[in-house]
């Protein structure tokens, strides 16, 4: 994070191909597609940084704006991301106070496979400049995202250093303590739902590749997630959620290897519900569990039902189904190599025609957290707050897809420091169904004043 010193040793230096500057308008006033631009050229070429309140000449602008004003501010450039950015730029905004006001600070990740489009073209920084793609580069870029590319990173070797080699590891902190998992009551419906915030939005129209297996055991699914993770090394990874339900709870948390060892201790979860319901509590003989990860342009997942084989006397997942979504049919042969890795080749691409995200709308209502997730990125020193936890609020419990757990977690789209609190608001839901054919599964991304 820039403090000031270095803040204005980056302005005195000009704009360079990893700098770039914007008066205070391009948040004020409406210039949305012009930012939305910047944030595409910049994520297709190293990364950077976008300062906010700077001339093109150095002079500082700065806002003179008060908390709510900044709050208004750093969503309109979430929306801007979402909205105007196709997938949405991956981002870090700060601010800076500086003598002549605040400078705002938006750090744009650097975009890998495919390139990022803003307004519906593919940008790229040149010098200090903005341009768009050539077709011969576009056509290089998308060969080598669909061959060369994912292919060229490091390797991970095994199951244990994947959760060292994502870029971003998810963490939920309860009590001042991390954990692998949280446990929730969840009604006694058959089915999983995941919190996440999601950038592939399936509104209209949905396609899937999908393939099931039967006794998978908890080995190969280590190497199931290692392929896919190997597969799809140079794409960027989002959240990468998981929910495993029986009888009345549920555990959720983020992360393949978290999944693995919460599914691991199945004799802890079938303890917890003789505690919590007695011995006599009816429950179903089988769990329902379901990860997913979201890259690029797709959400992979995995739904299963655990339970301990007879014959091998060990846990296996039964009714074993692994896919991705896409919004468009996908002509990338990096799929087809994935499903040949793990030797489970889909039968055909299955379309979804009246798509499989909904938007729920309700008004402003308060949201108070009891514990965070934290997020930490391997090239970012501080660790913030990525997620709040806590009781689902009595406005949403008469709402079938909404009332599923006692809590929920909402996943900001602006991260803070542990320190910055605030008083949170829920003013948008969207619930995305997961195609897949074992049992009912979801993804609810909440937006709010975050």
């Amino acid at each position: 994070m820039l403090d000031e010193k270095n803040l204005l040793k980056l302005i005195k230096n000009g704009e360079t191909p990893e700098v770039e500057f914007k008066r205070s308008e391009f948040v004020k006033g409406n210039k949305n597609k012009e930012l939305a631009k910047a944030m595409a050229a910049l994520a297709n070429f190293k990364g950077g940084l976008i300062l906010i309140g700077v001339n093109d000449d150095g002079t500082i602008e700065g806002f003179s704006s008060g908390e709510k004003e900044l709050k208004e501010y750093r969503e309109k450039v979430d929306r801007i991301s979402v909205d105007n950015c196709e997938p949405p730029i991956k981002l870090e905004f700060s601010q800076v106070k500086l003598e002549e006001g605040m400078v705002f600070v938006i750090q744009i990740i650097k975009k890998t496979g495919y390139p990022a489009r803003a307004n519906g073209k593919f940008y790229i920084r040149h010098g200090i400049t903005t341009r768009e793609l050539t077709e011969e580069e576009l056509k290089d870029r998308f060969t080598n995202s669909e061959t060369n590319e994912e292919s060229t990173g490091p390797i991970i070797n095994s199951f244990d250093r994947l959760f060292e080699e994502q870029s971003e590891v998810h963490n939920i902190t309860h009590e001042g303590t991390v954990i692998p998992y949280i446990e929730f009551e969840a009604t006694e419906h058959h089915e999983c739902v995941l919190y996440s915030k999601i950038y592939n939005n399936f509104f209209e129209k949905a396609y899937y590749l999908e393939t099931s297996s039967w006794d998978v055991s908890i080995d190969n699914l280590k190497e199931i997630l290692l392929t896919y993770y190997n597969t799809f090394i140079n794409y960027s990874h989002y959240h990468s959620p998981f929910n495993i339900s029986l009888g009345g709870l549920s555990w959720i948390g983020y992360g393949p290897n978290n999944f693995v060892e919460a599914l691991q201790n199945q004799d802890m979860r079938l303890s917890q519900i003789e505690k919590k319901f007695g011995n006599n509590s009816k429950i179903h003989h089988r769990e329902t569990a379901c990860f997913i990860d979201e890259n690029d342009v797709s959400i992979f997942y995995i739904c299963a039902t655990p339970d301990v084989n007879p014959r091998v006397n060990e846990l296996t997942l039964d009714y074993f189904d692994v896919g991705f979504i896409f919004k468009e049919i996908p002509f990338n042969q990096i799929y087809n190599e994935f499903f040949n890795k793990i030797k489970f080749i889909p039968e055909s691409l299955l379309e979804v025609d009246d798509g499989l995200t909904e938007t729920i709308s309700i008004k402003k209502i308060p949201f108070f957290e009891e514990g965070v997730v934290t997020t930490e990125h391997r090239n970012i020193k501080h660790i913030p707050v990525s997620g709040l936890y806590g009781e689902l609020p009595k406005e949403l419990k008469k709402n079938a897809i909404l009332n599923r757990h006692d809590k929920i977690i909402v996943n900001l789209r602006d991260y803070h420091e542990m320190n910055q609190r605030q008083n949170y608001h829920i003013y948008d839901i969207k619930a995305t169904e997961i195609p897949c054919g074992s049992f009912p599964a979801s993804i609810l991304s909440f937006d709010g004043t975050w």
